[in-house]
């Protein structure tokens, strides 16, 4: 903390007037105020100026000038009081008493001097009296010197902590003269370290050093060497560089400019750090080869030793550029089927020896001009040079395939799996590895859609079609976002009084180009795309949305059935999103799709049937008999109707086996005590014969087909005209 902020801390708040003024007085009559506190502007009628311009004028009680007088004891050094008269702002002739205080720099000169005024006037003494009538008489002066003991110490307690750092710390004032400096710093100076002391210049202590052969101007000239030091530090915010000594060591100079001016800085000693790059520096030769070396590694894969994929592309952008005009080169694309479960099940351990082992099955099948790299993950590329020869790209891709369906030993254990392969043509004389690539993927993709251990070569009718399922998958997209998927309703009838007992939602795509779309249109994307739970929940809001509106004129079915797929279900949402549903007096059921997995799902998949149950929903087994549903399943969940599949009812109009065994599935539903509602209905026999076998409801074409909602509402407002 510097003295004078302490001065003008206390002075601020002190009912005594205080001021400074300069060290050499004006010639003139007056001596200059260059700050003084506010008391001092209340009693005299006059305000510092900063540069001096403003004046106290001084005379004695006889009115004659005492400017001259004080000017002499003013060039002493010792305090002194005088009693003078001061000319008022307004012009009064005001007695006073002054008490001078010099202020010294580090030299001992005088830079300015303390007044402390006290007006002798009977007015002055009264204010001063009114102002504060109880407050204790306040030593000043005391207070002055106390604080200024305190910086003292204060100062001194920073040198020592500053004398413990390794590097060396300085601080110099706004005139680049040295305030402060720790041992640190002035070891470094060596043989001119008693030089550095309060006052010095940062010039003067460059030169001392140069006088003492501490520099080392590093094969310069010495003049231009210590030009360059002051130039970097002239008028700079900071000034950094390194600066090597005589005795070898190197040190860091970084400077800092305080806001006030000031300068620090640091001298750290980093000729470790110095020795150490120049070791470096010696071998980046050495290191260099090394890169070039590593750059050559990168080319290959490290499991396998086969390219990688940055190995690959610039192998083939070679072939590219040195392209025969009669060159015929073809591209496989491989990929290893149930590698994930491979990895699954054997452990990570298992993943490179199938990585190697098939890099060793398909390395027999190159020639002298083919490639093999590993891209990444279990996707393999060859690259054939069909040019001379009798092979082919299909003849190739098939051996692959072949060897890549024998088992490979691992731990003691036959390990099974197989391979797809995308094919790519180039045109002879022209390859393109970016599109070979990519055509040879797009292959890919399309044998790995028919099934495992497939080939598939590349056309433009494969992208056309992968451009369209984009296109549409891009559409199901937007279609959901927009509110495109709408229910479709299908009755479903008492099988003995043809009432309408309730209906299923059906999806379908209001598709804004082409229609109406059934889901065979979109559910195989949709699937592939995990949004399936998606549309279930778009079907199921819109569904009873539509049945609210039915309500309103008293056509409301009895019964609303979705499908719901095990996405859908096992969707953490679900359950929230049907509290905030109102079904408004139709009971809700949901038919659960793809049941067979029913078996296979663990005591959280109970939890949420029994919270369905809870809110009232019931549950239908959907496509019994189909192969997907299993008996097991249908225990577990205890559903209130199964629906017997379509494949099983057609028939029984012309088979009399296919009759037994769906009364068979009826009679075990019944056994059970499940209801039993039968798909595929499509004529009338199939209606009579339906419930001569005791099936509870129909749902089939031959009695209607699914309809939006408008048509539902003629239909029973018709079948409940009928029943009047």
């Amino acid at each position: 903390m510097e003295i004078e902020k302490i001065v003008a801390s206390i002075a601020e708040h002190d009912r005594q007037a205080i001021w400074i003024a300069g060290a050499n007085p004006a010639k003139g009559a007056g001596l200059p105020v260059l700050w003084c506190n506010p008391r001092f502007t209340e009693m005299t009628g006059h305000r510092a100026s900063g540069d001096g311009a403003t004046e106290i004028v001084l005379f004695d009680t006889n009115g004659r000038s005492a400017c001259q007088g004080l000017a002499t004891r003013l060039r002493g050094t010792e305090a002194f009081t005088s009693r003078l008269c001061y000319r008022h702002g307004d012009g009064a002739t005001v007695p006073a008493e002054l008490r001078f205080s010099p202020v010294l720099d580090v030299g001992g000169a005088v830079t300015a001097w303390i007044v402390f005024q006290r007006d002798l006037s009977r007015d002055a003494v009264s204010d001063a009296t009114e102002a504060e009538p109880d407050a204790p008489p306040h030593d000043l002066e005391r207070d002055l010197d106390a604080a200024i003991r305190w910086a003292k110490e204060a100062e001194s307690r920073l040198c020592d902590i500053l004398n413990t750092l390794a590097d060396g710390f300085v601080l110099y004032d706004s005139d680049d003269r040295l305030i402060i400096a720790n041992d640190a710093f002035r070891d470094f100076h060596g043989p001119v370290r008693d030089k550095v002391a309060p006052g010095v210049s940062f010039e003067e202590l460059l030169r001392y050093g140069m006088e003492g052969e501490i520099w080392d101007y590093e094969s310069k000239d010495p003049e231009c060497w210590a030009q360059h030091q002051l130039n970097r530090r002239r008028n700079a915010e900071t000034a950094n560089s390194l600066i090597r000594l005589k005795d070898g060591r190197w040190l860091q100079r970084n400077e800092h400019r305080l806001p006030n001016g000031e300068m620090a800085g640091l001298r750290v000693d980093v000729t470790k750090h110095q020795e150490q790059q120049r070791a470096f520096n010696e071998t980046s030769h050495q290191l260099e080869l090394a890169n070039a070396k590593l750059r050559c590694k990168s080319m290959f894969d490290e499991v396998t030793g086969a390219l990688n994929r940055h190995g690959l592309e610039d192998a083939m952008a070679s072939i590219a550029a040195d392209q025969a005009p009669d060159q015929h080169l073809a591209l496989l694309y491989i990929d290893v089927d149930q590698f994930k479960q491979i990895i699954t099940t054997l452990g990570n351990d298992a993943s490179d020896y199938i990585l190697r082992a098939v890099t060793t099955l398909l390395r027999p099948l190159l020639e002298q001009n083919d490639l093999l790299a590993r891209i990444g993950g279990d996707a393999f590329v060859l690259v054939l040079d069909l040019t001379a020869g009798d092979r082919t790209a299909e003849g190739v891709a098939r051996q692959v395939v072949h060897k890549l369906s024998r088992p490979i030993r691992y731990g003691g254990l036959p390990c099974h799996f197989t391979a797809s392969v995308g094919v790519a043509l180039s045109p002879i004389g022209s390859f393109d590895p970016a599109a070979m690539l990519n055509n040879a993927e797009i292959a890919l993709h399309r044998a790995q859609n028919d099934g495992c251990a497939q080939i598939e070569t590349y056309s433009r009718k494969i992208q056309e079609a992968m451009i369209s399922r984009n296109t549409i998958a891009d559409e199901i997209m937007n279609g959901l976002e927009h509110g495109e998927f709408v229910p479709h309703f299908q009755p479903q009838f008492d099988a003995e009084t043809l009432e309408i007992v309730g209906v299923e939602a059906l999806a379908r795509w209001k598709h804004p180009r082409r229609g109406i779309l059934a889901p065979t249109h979109f559910l195989e994307i949709a699937e592939e795309m995990n949004i399936v739970a998606e549309i279930d929940k778009a079907i199921l809001e819109h569904a009873v949305a539509e049945m609210g509106e039915l309500s309103k004129s008293g056509l409301q079915p009895k019964k609303l059935s979705v499908n719901v797929s095990l996405a859908r279900l096992t969707d953490p949402n679900l359950l929230r999103g049907l509290d905030t549903l109102d079904a408004q007096g139709t009971t809700l059921s949901f038919e659960l799709l793809e049941t067979i997995f029913v078996d296979e799902q663990d005591s959280s998949f109970d939890w949420r049937i029994d919270q369905l149950q809870e809110r009232g929903i019931e549950l239908e087994i959907d496509d019994f008999g189909s192969g997907r549903a299993s008996i097991v399943g249908l225990t577990r969940v205890s559903p209130k109707r199964m629906k017997i599949d379509r494949q099983l009812v057609i028939p029984v109009t012309e088979s009399s086996t296919r009759r037994r065994l769906l009364a068979a599935v009826i009679e075990m539903g019944r056994s059970l005590g499940i209801g039993v509602t039968a798909e595929g209905v499509e004529s009338a026999e199939h209606v009579g014969i339906l419930r001569e076998l005791g099936c509870d409801t129909l749902q089939g074409f031959a009695l209607a087909s699914p309809m939006p909602a408008e048509e539902l509402a003629k239909l029973m407002a018709a079948q409940a005209f009928r029943s009047a």
